[in-house]
C-alpha cells in the first residue's frame, strides 16, 4: 500500500520520519509523545489530524486537502493556525485518519487547509 503521509519530527521534513497508509489512532513513539513539526500529504483525499488519540472530536482536528507533498505552510506546524490552546499545530497531533470528503458545514474546533491555500478556522 502507498505511503498517503509522512509525519517528520522536526521542522523542514527532518528528523525521524513516520510513513501512514491507513487510519492511524494512536501515533507510535516518539510521534506519540506530540512530537510532528512537519508534514507530507502525498494522497488526493481529505486527511484529518487530531490532537488526540482515538479520533476524537471534542479537541482541535486539522483538515488537509490532500496531494501537498512538499507545502511551505506543512513545512513548519508551528506556524500553522489552529483555533485553541498554543494556536498553532507544531507538536499537537496524536492520531490521523482518512474520511474520504471534506469537513461539513457543522464542523467545529477545526482549521480547514484548502488545496488553493486558504486557511479556515472554525471555533
Amino acid at each position: 500500500m502507498p505511503t498517503k503521509v509522512e509525519l517528520f519530527q522536526n521542522r523542514d521534513f527532518g528528523g525521524a520520519r513516520l510513513a501512514i497508509d491507513a487510519n492511524t489512532p494512536q501515533l507510535p513513539l516518539p510521534f506519540g509523545n506530540r512530537e510532528t513539526s512537519s508534514l507530507k500529504v502525498h494522497t488526493r483525499e481529505w486527511v484529518k489530524f487530531y490532537e488526540n488519540d482515538n479520533f476524537n472530536e471534542d479537541d482541535d482536528v486539522l483538515w488537509i486537502e490532500g496531494d501537498r507533498p512538499d507545502d511551505p505552510n506543512l513545512r513548519n506546524l508551528h506556524t500553522l493556525p489552529r483555533p485553541h490552546g498554543n494556536e498553532h499545530w507544531g507538536d499537537r497531533i496524536l492520531s490521523v485518519s482518512f474520511p474520504g470528503g471534506p469537513p461539513s458545514a457543522e464542523t467545529t474546533n477545526c482549521t480547514i487547509y484548502w488545496k488553493n491555500g486558504k486557511i479556515e478556522l472554525r471555533e
